[in-house]
Order: C-alpha cells, then structure tokens, then sequence
C-alpha cells in the first residue's frame, strides 16, 4: 500500500508572479483618476485674482519600475498670466482669513487660503486604499 500526495502551486504561483508584476494599465488608470479628483478639487479651492496661482497647479502621474506615484504642485510657470513664474504658493497656502469671494467652503472653518487642504481628506485616502485592494483582489 502506498499514499501519493501532490499538491499543485501552480494557481500560488501566478498570482504571485501577477503580484510581483505590479499594476495593469485597468489599475494605473484607477489610481489616476483619484489623483485628478484630488487636483481638481485643489483647482476649486485656488483663490483667482490674477489667476497665476490656479495656472500654476500641476497634476503628474505615471508608473514606476514596481508601482505608481502620483504628485500635485503649485508654483513655477504660469505661462501668459501676470505672475509667471508663481513663487508665492506655499505663502498663499499658509495665509489666514477668509478666502476671497466663491471660494469658500461650506462648513470649512479652516484657513480657505489652504487649497492643498482637500489633499489630505480621508475620503481621497479610502479611495486609493479601494484602488489598492482592486489591484489585490485582480478585481
């Protein structure tokens, strides 16, 4: 009498290998639609007056060699607008008082010069966590 026991890694082993190869294109575009959410939202929240500062907002997004980053800045070139380059982002976000005219928020008690502020909602942060567990779940 004899027992013969196989058993079979192969499924492990390519969900592993999809793992360890990163992001599809269907992921990468789910992680970079969170991102646009969160510039526009930062685009709403830029108070215009000569609109340098709002021109001067940049969303960038792409892969990595195991990944994807994303970033949004403001400040540097705003082509054709008065004040080209932006140099007073991080002043402007640091400004305290009410936003100027339709740039307020309701309910917001918080500084409306900081339109960096909707970066850091936690609903931005499940948003990428539900990004993340798609990747995972290879939904």
């Amino acid at each position: 009498m004899s027992l013969h026991i196989h058993v079979d890694t192969d499924p492990v082993d390519r969900e592993l290998n999809r793992l360890a190869a990163g992001p599809t294109p269907v992921d990468i575009r789910r992680f970079s639609a969170v991102l646009t959410a969160q510039f526009q939202h930062t685009q709403q929240r830029v108070h215009i007056i000569t609109g340098s500062l709002r021109a001067s907002g940049k969303e960038d997004a792409g892969e990595t060699e195991h990944g994807w980053e994303g970033q949004i800045s403001y400040g540097g070139p705003a082509p054709g607008f008065r004040h080209d380059p932006v140099k007073y982002a991080d002043e402007e976000r640091g400004r305290q008082g009410r936003g100027y005219p339709g740039t307020n928020i309701a309910g917001d008690t918080n500084s409306n010069h900081d339109f960096m502020a909707p970066v850091f909602n936690a609903g931005y942060n499940r948003q990428y966590i539900q990004a993340m567990l798609d990747f995972l779940r290879d939904a």
